[in-house]
């Protein structure tokens, strides 16, 4: 995507986010984590959760990400460079993957889950962006207003 390049899909994420704000209709927290995918997404850096990155077999579920091709490793497939993931996170981060915005307001996740989540695409973003986006940085400061 070059800088100048319209994403009317992303601007609509973004303003479906700001909506959402406004209106306390959802934790700031899990509406961070998928505009994150979104920006990933638009970058051209998706996540692929129907498939083990190594070997390309159909899977619904992994325990392990890997952490170059930022993808779910299969059971049989070697977890070498992987970041464990627990279940109820790799079903919400593919929850929020595969959803739009509007229907990721009714999904609940545990603390835990919010932490691994916050981990994860932190350093996927970290490894992908030589800096982090300040529009990601703003839902952290709306987080901290609203914790006041």
């Amino acid at each position: 995507m070059e800088s100048d390049e319209v994403n009317k899909d992303l601007f609509r994420d973004l303003v479906s986010a700001f909506y959402f704000i406004k209106n306390d209709v959802m934790d700031i927290e899990i509406l961070a984590r998928a505009f994150e995918l979104r920006i990933l997404k638009a970058t051209g850096y998706e996540l692929n959760f129907s498939q083990c990155v190594k070997c390309r077999k159909k899977i619904s579920m992994s325990n392990n990400i890997d952490s170059i091709l930022y993808g779910p490793i299969c059971k049989e497939c070697e977890k070498l460079n992987s970041i464990y993931i627990s279940n109820p996170t790799y079903n919400t981060l593919k929850f929020l993957n595969n959803f739009g915005m509007d229907k990721i307001n009714r999904i609940i996740v545990s603390q835990s889950s919010k932490l691994e989540l916050y981990k994860i695409l932190s350093f996927i973003i970290s490894q992908n962006y030589t800096r982090k986006p300040k529009s990601l940085e703003m839902f952290n400061y709306l987080r901290e207003y609203n914790d006041q």
